[in-house]
């Protein structure tokens, strides 16, 4: 595991395409890591019948509204709480110095057909939210 509960991370600010289980709104966003949930299959592998490997460490990141949501009228102590795989994290005091990385290599070998089926559209991911 690269990240350790406590630590500040940064979710990489880079296109989506096909399905992915980083949401939007948290790309480029920090957040500090709360949980190690352990290391999972690779979804956006699983997703299209692949094998998920190598697996990816799934954490369990804390963001501050007001860091996701510019504008955010409620309270400055509002979170919410995002599953993020570790391959869509940089450690929050580096990410300046690396600019989102495309995922388009990751679908270079895909038949035609399914990239035409999948671009531009992606799953809603699972998110563990909650206000504390």
């Amino acid at each position: 595991m690269r990240y350790r509960p406590g630590q500040l991370v940064r979710v990489r600010d880079a296109p989506s395409v096909g399905h992915v289980r980083t949401p939007s709104y948290v790309k480029g966003k920090a957040g500090r890591v709360e949980r190690v949930h352990g290391v999972f299959g690779n979804p956006e592998s699983l997703s299209y019948g692949g094998d998920g490997l190598p697996g990816q460490p799934l954490y369990l990141v804390r963001f501050e509204q007001r860091e996701v949501w510019s504008g955010y009228a409620g309270s400055a102590d509002d979170t919410i709480y995002v599953d993020v795989y570790e391959h869509w994290l940089l450690p929050a005091e580096n990410a300046a110095h690396f600019p989102g990385i495309g995922l388009s290599h990751r679908f270079a070998r895909w038949p035609r057909k399914m990239l035409r089926i999948f671009r531009g559209g992606w799953l809603a991911p699972s998110l563990c939210s909650g206000v504390k």
